[in-house]
């Protein structure tokens, strides 16, 4: 990872007050001027072009699975080692532990365990001895954990809504995947030209090869300091490195504030046009492109032995 996303990230969750203003300022000067979003030719496109908006989706509609998704390790979420986990768990449940409670918590026991510690072992029904208890209390924590974790992770992938972009008109790739097998178009956006939010709501995709792992963030929820604030923004940044070939950078905008209206204001600077474009989406394009002095440009293969796209502008 380059070290302004590294200190970017650090800035944005990790222990690090949250100040918006000093991430945005890490990431400014590597936004690039221009980006790219392909796409088919359908009725969204075509009044993504004529209004000049982008639409912002929430990311359980997008291609991968893993998309702001997080990991929590279950079995430690209930594994209280530290005097500061100990002491926010106390406060929680309203109820000290006794000394020979927290040495055994720092010690790695299972918090059922060192509730049920504390009783002699002729109070246990010998059809349910202590061990099974114990081993009753790990699941049924294990399991709360796990459906809080799921709740938490739906509510986050509901709130975020994004809008994907990439560095590049000529990725071979994505004209497959994202432009209907090159017969889409590909658009143009100036980033500075663009609405005010843009810019600062922009940031770069992180391809790494482990799943952001949430676990201490939330053993912490309760800290100010972990910047919780930040905590979907940044698991919606996070993706497989399979991924890495496109490049991204990403509109994310979180709290449901655009469930209304989830679209945004861009400039446009050109359209693309896919080498195997039909004739009538061609015809579509061009038209709205003329109205609003927009440069059209059809791509092809080249003559050289290279494996590029030509772009030639259609007048």
């Amino acid at each position: 990872m380059e070290s302004w996303k590294k200190e970017m990230v650090e800035q944005l969750l990790h222990r690090i007050p949250s100040d918006f203003d000093k991430v945005v300022a890490i990431k400014e000067p590597f936004i690039p001027r221009k980006l790219y979003r392909y796409g088919s030719v359908n009725d969204n496109q075509l009044n993504g072009l004529k209004y000049s908006t982008v639409y912002l989706s929430n990311p359980v509609d997008f291609n991968d699975p893993y998309d702001t998704s997080f990991l929590i390790d279950t079995d430690s979420i209930y594994t209280l080692t530290t005097d500061e986990e100990i002491s926010v768990f106390e406060t929680r449940i309203g109820k000290p532990f006794t000394n020979k409670e927290r040495t055994l918590l720092k010690e790695g026991k299972r918090f059922s365990e060192v509730i049920l510690s504390g009783f002699p072992d002729e109070k246990f029904d010998p059809r349910f001895p202590k061990e099974m208890l114990i081993q009753l209390g790990e699941h049924f924590c294990s399991n709360h954990v796990q459906q809080i974790f799921k709740r938490l992770e739906e509510a986050i992938r509901n709130s975020v809504r994004i809008c994907c972009f990439t560095t590049r008109y000529d990725n071979m790739p994505m004209w497959y995947h994202y432009a209907n097998k090159h017969s889409g178009i590909c658009i143009e956006f100036d980033i500075e030209e663009s609405n005010s939010l843009f810019k600062r709501l922009l940031f770069p995709v992180i391809y790494n090869n482990e799943r952001f792992n949430a676990t201490e963030y939330i053993k912490h929820i309760d800290d100010p300091s972990m910047g919780l604030e930040r905590f979907d923004l940044y698991a919606s940044l996070f993706k497989s490195k399979d991924w890495e070939n496109e490049d991204e950078w990403r509109l994310v905008l979180v709290g449901g504030v655009l469930e209304t209206c989830p679209y945004m204001k861009v400039k446009i600077n050109a359209v693309y046009l896919g080498r195997n474009i039909k004739e009538e989406d061609k015809s579509k394009v061009l038209s709205i492109c003329k109205s609003k002095n927009i440069p059209v440009y059809q791509v092809d293969l080249c003559s050289s032995k290279d494996y590029t796209l030509i772009p030639t502008e259609v007048q």
